[in-house]
């Protein structure tokens, strides 16, 4: 366990679900994490639901509060734009952000 003097990784991933979705959490330690969702302990209802396959994509942030914002974004992109970024498909995610944004500002 770290001394509260040192900096502590916050996490936040993409878990593949059984189903072809995507589970998007956060965590400050993701083997432990991911683990918990494989062994089914102290796992979500979207994972023990619709399976967990594994962990495809992870960010590290120095802190929890920008973790949970990311978190919260992420949770809010289309799962085409969620495939792209866990595929680093740049020209992808960027073509996905225009036509958000676009539409965003017609209506």
């Amino acid at each position: 366990m770290p001394r509260p003097d040192e900096a502590q990784v916050w996490f936040v991933y993409f878990a593949e679900l059984a189903d072809g979705r995507f589970y998007v959490g956060h965590t400050n330690d993701i083997k432990r994490r991911a683990a918990e969702h494989e062994e089914g302990k102290r796992c979500t209802r979207t994972t023990h639901v619709f399976g967990f396959v594994r962990v495809v994509y992870h960010e590290e942030f120095a802190d929890k509060a920008t973790a949970l914002a990311r978190e919260r974004q992420l949770k809010r992109w289309s799962h085409t734009k969620k495939l792209a970024l866990v595929s680093d498909n740049l020209s992808a995610l960027k073509s996905l952000a225009k036509c958000r944004s676009s539409a965003s500002r017609h209506t």
